[in-house]
């Protein structure tokens, strides 16, 4: 999910190492983030549960559409500071999980 356009998104899709299965541009919804639709219509492409479906944001914006679409977010870097909500994790960077630390009742330490 992108608040920029798609000629923008499409850009930095193609230098990715890994290829998203879905992307939602704001030119594709009438409502941008922090409202909860680009995610609720990525669920929808994927055919998954918003509320068993993880979001990991960078800004305050995205993590507020993710929970209010229901879903489960890592916010990520000094700008979720302050955000209190249960279905939030904040991490300082991307590095601090993996896959196999995401787990339904929160964020789990891999090593234990």
């Amino acid at each position: 999910m992108s608040n920029s356009w798609r000629v923008l998104l499409d850009l930095l899709v193609v230098n990715m190492d890994v290829q998203p299965d879905v992307t939602v541009s704001s030119t594709e919804i009438e409502r941008p983030k922090p409202d909860p639709q680009p995610y609720l219509r990525a669920c929808d492409m994927l055919g998954a549960d918003p509320q068993a479906t993880w979001v990991i944001e960078d800004s305050p914006t995205g993590a507020a559409g993710g929970l209010a679409a229901g879903c489960l977010v890592v916010g990520v870097g000094a700008s979720m500071a302050g955000q209190d909500d249960p279905r939030l994790w904040r991490v300082e960077s991307l590095s601090d999980i993996t896959v196999g630390s995401l787990g339904r009742d929160g964020l789990q330490d891999p090593q234990a």
